[in-house]
């Protein structure tokens, strides 16, 4: 996990896309009840942005390993605002063997479950002040991460 992080993340970037914020984490499973685990991986990288980021009510949406390595190496490699296809198969093989790290009873979430099946985006949390966001928050018995990445023009 830390190489694929380290060459896909983190930091400021400007390009013909306009501005994208890729921000991530990768460290010991916060020692917080396992409903406020995903706040708790969040907040280590300083989100959300907003008190009204993330309301109370509102969730990530729990996706399998199966999809996970897909979305990440989606959110790390393409844009969100100008679209740009499905990410190389090489840049999913390396998502895959990053979350293999993860044990079997890992869980993954998301934002924008939907960019999975139809590839259009909608989130029920927005942690970022971005127009268009997506991210993935993983954990384990004794890992977590995030990758999040905001995109304005």
């Amino acid at each position: 996990m830390e190489a694929f992080l380290k060459r896909f993340g983190p930091g400021p970037r400007r390009g013909p896309q306009g501005a994208r914020i890729v921000r991530c984490w990768l460290g010991a499973r916060p020692d917080v009840r396992a409903g406020a685990l995903p706040r708790a991986v969040a907040a280590m990288i300083g989100y959300p942005a907003s008190p009204d980021g993330w309301p109370e009510g509102k969730s990530l949406e729990s996706i399998g390993r199966h999809k996970a390595g897909p979305l990440l190496a989606f959110v790390a490699t393409r844009s969100l605002l100008h679209g740009g296809g499905a990410p190389r198969k090489s840049y999913v093989t390396l998502a895959v063997q990053a979350l293999a790290e993860f044990d079997d009873g890992a869980i993954f979430l998301t934002n924008t479950p939907g960019w999975l099946t139809s590839g259009a985006f909608g989130w029920s949390v927005q942690l970022t002040d971005a127009v268009l966001e997506a991210g993935l928050i993983a954990y384990d018995a004794t890992h977590a991460m995030i990758f999040w990445v905001g995109e304005s023009d």
